[in-house]
């Protein structure tokens, strides 16, 4: 299932090289050390949301980022990605989370 990754006030962006975009992540089976999960759902879709008690115990590449919530939206407004499929933003996804005021963020 889709996850959104929290920790403290930070989300997690991932970097798929290959489509050169920024995506939530994919956790088969809550397989995240969480402090904290919730189901949620965004556009009719459903997600993770999972706070993490230590964001260094989860796998990253150079290329992911935290960022604070307000940061993380103007982040992925202004990354102009290469690929046709990179284009589709999570931004959406980022920009409900902040409406919602979710715990966490």
């Amino acid at each position: 299932m889709k996850a959104i990754i929290t920790h403290d006030s930070d989300i997690l962006l991932e970097y798929n090289l290959s489509t050169d975009a920024f995506e939530v992540s994919e956790d088969a089976g809550r397989s995240y050390p969480y402090e904290l999960y919730e189901d949620i759902v965004i556009n009719d879709e459903e997600f993770y949301l999972i706070h993490l008690e230590d964001k260094d115990m989860i796998p990253t590449s150079k290329f992911d980022v935290w960022l604070p919530l307000d940061a993380a939206i103007s982040h992925l407004e202004n990354y102009k990605s290469k690929t046709e499929e990179g284009k589709r933003s999570i931004v959406e996804y980022v920009e409900v989370l902040k409406s919602q005021s979710l715990q966490g963020i």
